[in-house]
């Protein structure tokens, strides 16, 4: 809103002009700011968050990931915090005072002097999100019990949510209810396919290692027990007695004309798939078999008891 008395300008909820105190036109009627309440500033949230998520996903593509599990690395989340920063910050403290979310919910951030947010305090105040995260969220949950409806990181920062404009609460309520509905749905798949499945797949991995392991011990002694008694070496793990079980589907056990045994990952998922175990015997001079582990599967994925010989 321009000053017609010195031409400079001001919010659209100023009353008075900031630079020469005459009345400004329109501003003695719109009268005391109107405080955002707790449902308008939660929708700009998903509002926002959902404009995030392509910028998310490019920074997923450009940064790398666990080979093995395909988590974001530490750079996915680094990069992803920085763009974050940049948008908040950028936007409450440019001339709209507000991002692209509460714009949609008209709703602005100023400071505690319902002025605009200088740089430095739109960047404290993204840092000060921490703060009502960390308290289990209360932070974001006393806003609506503060005088000046203040969340915990308004506070920190002296900033308030102001209504950019009268709008009917009968709208709100529906472009709310529309956007939970939307949005809810939205975050679940995105956390569901960032979060939830890496870590559900690296389990899997696990999993099957531990069992790949014990099929493969199981079959080396059944071997060297065959061995010992009939002084050949079987042509089959089950002519040594050793049967795979139909939850043992993931892996196929080998016996080797020299009585290696091999266990090959079938079916057991990108990170294991066409890789093996070996199980080599060596007899004793008390005509005892010990077996050795080995593969050429990086270190992280293998259990202690099996030796690794290639550290890259």
């Amino acid at each position: 809103m321009f000053c017609s008395k010195c031409g400079s300008n001001n919010l659209d909820t100023a009353v008075t002009c900031k630079a020469c105190g005459e009345v400004l036109a329109g501003g003695a009627e719109f009268g005391s700011l109107e405080y955002a309440g707790f449902w308008a500033r939660f929708a700009a949230l998903f509002l926002d968050s959902f404009i995030l998520i392509p910028a998310f996903a490019v920074v997923g593509a450009l940064t790398p990931k666990d080979p093995q599990t395909g988590a974001p690395g530490f750079a996915y989340y680094l990069f992803a915090y920085l763009v974050s920063l940049a948008y908040y910050a950028s936007m409450e403290s440019g001339a709209q005072s507000a991002t692209l979310g509460k714009r949609i919910m008209t709703i602005k951030v100023l400071d505690a002097n319902e002025e605009r947010l200088t740089t430095g305090r739109a960047i404290g105040r993204w840092f000060a999100h921490f703060f009502s995260s960390i308290t289990m969220l209360i932070g974001y949950l006393i806003q609506p019990f503060t005088q000046k409806k203040q969340a915990l990181h308004d506070l920190i920062a002296s900033t308030i949510v102001v209504r950019s404009e009268k709008k009917s609460e009968m709208s709100a309520d529906v472009v709310i209810g529309i956007l939970l509905a939307i949005f809810g749905m939205i975050y679940f798949v995105w956390a569901l396919a960032t979060v939830a499945i890496p870590q559900y797949n690296a389990y899997l991995t696990k999993a099957r290692m531990v069992g790949a392991m014990a099929m493969g011990n199981q079959a080396a002694k059944k071997v060297g027990e065959y061995y010992l008694q009939a002084r050949k070496i079987p042509a089959t793990a089950e002519e040594a007695g050793f049967y795979q079980r139909p939850d043992q589907n993931f892996a196929r056990v080998t016996v080797a004309t020299n009585a290696v045994v091999t266990v090959t990952f079938i079916n057991a998922g990108a990170a294991l798939n066409d890789r093996s175990l070996v199980f080599t015997p060596t007899l004793e001079k008390d005509q005892t078999i010990s077996w050795n582990c080995t593969s050429e599967m990086p270190i992280k994925l293998l259990p202690l008891s099996c030796q690794h010989v290639n550290p890259d």
